[in-house]
């Protein structure tokens, strides 16, 4: 039976993520939950603004036991009753209150959490209370020189954004290590030196019901070649955001979409008429 036990779903508030949104930011943050699969297998974990609950739900698919805590009340009656797996609770807290005991948690998991208030230390000590010795903590938050300033984009769920230097600022008074990684949404080409990407290039795909690793099958072979000593190929990306928004334009201003759109025109305003019904 899937764990998806309603067909329910909480309202949308333009922030808090939920299943029946299916763009972007549902990409960004089910990468983010693949990856930290990747260090949770029979693993004690608490999942903090845990939400809907279907990040949760995800580790729960490798951990020995995870705890989802989140602020609101009926999020987390909500996610109680849609998931239901044994080693998976759902319960309420915050970030400088988690409702649980101390050194008892392998690994806690906060995505896009840190900005939507400004408890920060209050928050790092109380992951360093309930985490174990040695025991790991996952966290994502937005940069805000790129999200925030160089956009001139204010957004009113956040309360304390931080830059990547404060934001690594913040881990190490807490931990004695930390690695930053930087994530981006683009649609465009990898090319990735052969060794690399069979050993530390990693491939997702899925969506809220599944996510699974896939094996690479490249399409193409780029190569150098040389009887002196080659140069270093370093992994890159081509960004082809441009020609998505080109072929995408392109398309709006061709004839057939505008026929297409001008013959459904009648239906689309029946659509509305019923639904004022």
């Amino acid at each position: 039976m899937s764990p998806l036990k309603s067909d329910n779903v909480l309202k949308w508030t333009g922030e808090r993520l939920i299943t029946s949104i299916a763009d972007e930011t549902a990409t960004e943050h089910l990468h983010r939950y693949q990856v930290a699969m990747g260090f949770c297998q029979n693993k004690v974990i608490v999942d903090i603004a845990s939400g809907e609950g279907y990040g949760s739900n995800f580790l729960a698919s490798v951990a020995t036991k995870v705890i989802g805590v989140d602020i609101d009340p009926y999020s987390v009656e909500f996610a109680s009753n849609k998931y239901n797996k044994s080693n998976l609770s759902f319960q309420v807290g915050n970030c400088a209150s988690i409702p649980v005991e101390s050194n008892t948690v392998d690994v806690v998991v906060s995505f896009e959490t840190l900005e939507h208030h400004d408890q920060h230390e209050e928050m790092m000590l109380e992951i360093k209370r309930v985490l174990k010795p040695g025991g790991l903590l996952i966290i994502s938050s937005p940069d805000k020189t790129y999200y925030s300033d160089k956009r001139n984009f204010k957004n009113s769920f956040h309360v304390k954004e931080l830059t990547k230097k404060q934001f690594s600022d913040l881990l190490n008074r807490h931990f004695k290590n930390s690695l930053i990684a930087n994530q981006k949404i683009m649609y465009g080409s990898f090319i990735v030196p052969d060794e690399d990407f069979n050993t530390s290039f990693y491939l997702y795909e899925g969506d809220y019901a599944a996510m699974n690793s896939l094996t690479i099958e490249p399409l193409y072979n780029f190569a150098l070649a040389s009887d002196d000593e080659l140069p270093l190929l370093s992994s890159s990306f081509f960004n082809g955001d441009q020609i998505l928004v080109n072929r995408t334009k392109s398309i709006l201003n061709s004839q057939s979409y505008k026929l297409g759109y001008l013959l459904l025109s009648p239906f689309r305003v029946l659509k509305r008429w019923i639904g004022k019904m």
